[in-house]
């Protein structure tokens, strides 16, 4: 089976990198701690290094606390993702959306699979990795991408609990 370089598209921290800013934090340390402050975060389609991404939010859990894969996540953050939070953004049900996760997360990162089941009335997002990342940084990635599920659910006019079980 071939190999694939894991690497990971700059929008997928953006909401990590935009909470930094909101509250005064040393952005360009905390790059730099994880060898990624010469990168050109601009663009939201510049390719990094995946392993450097997932140390900064370990790092981030770390000195922030365990919780900041949630709390970074605003009403902004699926903007923040730049083509791929259009992409979701742009479909008429968090169903769609989901779906359309699933299709476009292979052109933002090899290396995290979305899977969705559907069980009747419900449906089932589940997601992985092909790269063993520890845990303290799976817990904080999961919490990142439940959040974002959470927020994309919450568009939806519904007066029924969009997420009614959460597992990590």
């Amino acid at each position: 089976m071939p190999k694939t370089i894991p690497f990971i598209r700059a929008s997928s921290m953006m909401p990590m990198i935009n909470w930094l800013r909101a509250q005064g934090r040393p952005v360009q340390q905390r790059l730099e701690a994880v060898d990624l402050a010469y990168y050109p975060l601009e663009n939201p389609l510049t390719v990094l290094p995946l392993f450097n991404v997932a140390a900064l939010f370990r790092d981030m859990g770390q000195i922030e606390g365990p919780d900041i894969g949630c709390r970074v996540i605003t009403e902004n953050s699926l903007l923040d993702l730049a083509g791929l939070g259009k992409v979701l953004l742009g479909a008429s049900t968090p169903r769609e959306s989901l779906t359309r996760a699933v299709a476009v997360m292979p052109y933002h990162c090899l290396s995290e699979h979305f899977q969705i089941f559907d069980e009747g009335d419900r449906l089932r997002f589940v997601e992985g990795w092909s790269v063993t990342l520890d845990a303290e940084t799976l817990h904080i990635t999961q919490q990142y991408v439940a959040a974002l599920a959470a927020r994309l659910a919450g568009l939806a006019e519904r007066r029924q609990a969009l997420l009614d079980r959460v597992e990590l």
